[in-house]
């Protein structure tokens, strides 16, 4: 006979096969830009790990690798919510005493700041220096993806806020050398893309064509659809710059689909100013540049 109170108590429930399910079908609704949903489902899952710092900080690093990639795309309002999501993050490496956590904390917050610099509140000077110290740690600690990513970014640093090509196409090759020892396609499409991006500004279009187009076709094979559209969108204005005024039709009429199937506010912008710049089919370029003046619109 069980004395009452005495009987064996089930063992607490593991929360990590749960959390591992949404983080799985978050980052499937994230390369799809189901992006409302996907945060709803890690917002619902980490008060799971409550007591499991770790688990709380794949949670929240998903939750900010998912946001720092939306932002480019719809410029949702939620400053304070990253905030406080970074700054529990820096609190969680320090009380694990965790170098690479500490690494990819200070990389999403590189990263924050990059999209803030494209809407006009960025800090360059130290969004360069959370990637340098960043790379710095996961190279010593052996991250070798996480490695890559971050010098990438110092690569953007260098062509974007600097202007500084040569330094940009060191770090953008050395990147592009180390993907050659990883599987991530991603990464790959952001690097060859940047590749192709310093050659057309050198005016080597016939340089950047292969390279932007191997980063659509990664980023089509890896089902990530807002990296399709800038995809898109780059190819077209290369094409535009190549006097290609169909095939530049075409690349980014490809590219306001995808924009408005997700939801895209930033991009879509470029998208259709290059797409009113376009002559319409048979006119010429005196033309053109008539009826663009007349409606106030830009010059191709």
């Amino acid at each position: 006979m069980t004395v009452p109170g005495t009987e064996p108590q089930p063992a607490p429930l593991d929360p990590r096969p749960l959390v591992e399910a949404a983080l799985a079908q978050a980052f499937a609704w994230d390369r799809v830009g189901r992006w409302d949903e996907a945060a709803a489902l890690l917002r619902a899952a980490r008060p799971a790990t409550a007591g499991n710092p770790q688990l709380e900080a794949e949670v929240l690093l998903a939750l900010l690798r998912m946001w720092n990639g939306q932002d480019f795309i719809q410029m949702p309002e939620r400053a304070d919510e990253k905030t406080a999501a970074l700054d529990r993050l820096d609190a969680i490496a320090e009380e694990l005493s965790d170098p690479l956590l500490r690494a990819a904390a200070m990389h999403e917050r590189a990263l924050d700041l990059h999209v803030r610099y494209f809407h006009g509140d960025g800090d360059v000077e130290r969004e360069e220096s959370l990637l340098r110290e960043a790379l710095a740690l996961r190279e010593e600690h052996g991250d070798a993806n996480g490695a890559a990513w971050s010098l990438f970014y110092v690569g953007t640093v260098q062509q974007v806020m600097h202007g500084d090509a040569d330094a940009a196409a060191r770090s953008f090759e050395e990147a592009y050398a180390r993907t050659e020892q990883l599987d991530d396609p991603v990464l790959t499409s952001y690097v060859v893309r940047h590749l192709g991006q310093l050659r057309q500004t050198g005016g080597d279009y016939d340089g950047a064509l292969p390279w932007l187009e191997e980063s659509l076709e990664l980023r089509q094979r890896a089902g990530w659809y807002a990296g399709t559209l800038a995809a898109h969108h780059a190819l077209g204005s290369l094409r535009r710059a190549r006097g290609e005024t169909e095939l530049a039709r075409e690349q980014l009429e490809r590219a306001r689909e995808v924009g408005e199937r997700i939801g895209s506010r930033f991009m879509l912008r470029f998208v259709m100013d290059d797409l009113a710049g376009l002559p319409a089919e048979g006119e010429d370029a005196a033309q053109r540049g008539t009826r663009v003046n007349a409606l106030g619109e830009r010059k191709a």
